[in-house]
């Protein structure tokens, strides 16, 4: 097997004690020499420019580059434009394309990041992630109707697909020939959340429609806070294996800013593969 290169999703602190720590774990990851680190946003951080200032510190800290996240929202195409060209000007290449929670309206209509990734690529040159849902993105009726409208964005000029985070790896190996069945040629990269809090998971998989094994609900029920860094190990682990032998590439970790567990498995990267 090939070692895997991976890329690292961190999420901007909103007080100065997070803020301290959010430094601090990029302190810690910058030793592992990630692909490139996704910054994630929201309507109001993208407005007022601290995503992008935040990716800009990472690349200068690290060396390594710093994708800024963009959330279509309710926004104006003309704000978007704005905010785009703001992006471009600073040096941030590389947009991770996302429609945002809801409600993402404008003018009494429902919106796509296909939209996005429009006016993106009407702005400038960028370099476009968009999202992927291997079981589905939760408001789409059929995963089919899902896929395409993940071909839209990618026939939009989407370079790559990050998708959203799953447990069972045949999962998105079934979502992944799907989306080759459809046409969809480009990069479709896994994303992986470590499991940090399981309780905390548990209710985020509910909200984005993502299927949590009964096996792990069982596992994780009883033991204590050592059982169960082991046993996220062990399932990070199972993971990657899988989808590098079904000849996955690049992974995407979620790594809600802790270092603990994403510095192991990436510490296991480069020694077992």
């Amino acid at each position: 097997m090939r070692r895997p290169s991976y890329s690292l999703e961190v999420f901007p602190a909103n007080t100065p004690a997070a803020s301290r720590k959010f430094w601090q774990s990029i302190t810690v990851f910058k030793q592992l020499q990630p692909a490139f680190y996704s910054v994630t946003a929201n309507p109001a951080n993208q407005i007022d420019g601290s995503v992008k200032t935040i990716a800009n510190q990472i690349r200068e800290t690290t060396g390594v580059e710093a994708a800024a996240h963009m959330v279509l929202s309710n926004h104006s195409p003309e704000i978007l434009s704005r905010i785009a060209q703001s992006y471009w000007n600073a040096g941030i290449k590389h947009v991770v394309a996302l429609r945002g929670d809801e409600p993402s309206v404008y003018l009494g209509k429902k919106r796509y990041a296909k939209e996005l990734v429009d006016i993106l690529l009407r702005t400038a040159p960028f370099d476009i992630s968009v999202a992927g849902y291997p079981e589905k993105h939760p408001q789409a009726r059929t995963l089919d109707r899902d896929i395409d409208n993940l071909k839209s964005k990618v026939d939009a000029g989407a370079k790559r697909i990050i998708t959203q985070f799953f447990f069972d790896p045949d999962v998105f190996l079934k979502f992944r020939d799907k989306a080759r069945k459809r046409g969809i040629n480009t990069q479709i990269i896994p994303g992986l959340l470590p499991i940090v809090n399981f309780g905390k998971l548990t209710k985020f998989a509910k909200k984005c429609g993502a299927n949590v094994p009964t096996f792990l609900l069982r596992m994780f029920s009883d033991g204590d806070e050592l059982d169960h860094r082991l046993l996220a190990m062990n399932v990070l682990s199972h993971q990657i294996t899988k989808l590098t032998l079904h000849g996955v590439r690049h992974i995407h970790f979620y790594t809600l800013n802790d270092t603990l567990l994403i510095s192991q498995v990436c510490r296991w990267l480069e020694i077992a593969f």
